[in-house]
């Protein structure tokens, strides 16, 4: 996987995770797990960005069509929330169901 970090003052761009000079770096591998967990939820936070902007589309038509936006609301909550409800591999998220809107 390449990411893109900080450590120790230094920035490091799109190094590879996989690589030897990964392995070979200077780094607790502590540290090292810590910053694989932190560009792995960056990468889900972006991948959630549209959905959240989805859920904000959806929330408004339901509104403009007089219809109950609880369950749009309560779906968009669910993503912000991802972050610190999600408990599994963070390769392997769950993502909350999409309700639908009624014509």
């Amino acid at each position: 996987m390449k990411i893109d970090f900080k450590h120790g003052g230094k920035n490091y761009l799109g190094f590879d995770t996989d690589s030897e000079e990964w392995e070979n770096l200077n780094i607790p591998d502590a540290d090292k797990q810590q910053i694989i967990t932190d560009a792995q939820w960056d990468v889900i936070r972006k991948q959630r960005e549209p959905l959240l902007d989805e859920a904000d589309k959806l929330i408004s038509k339901a509104l403009d069509n007089s219809a109950d936006a609880s369950s749009f609301r309560a779906y968009r909550q669910e993503l912000r929330d991802i972050t610190t409800t999600f408990s599994g591999r963070l390769d392997e998220v769950l993502w909350p169901d999409k309700p639908q809107i009624n014509s």
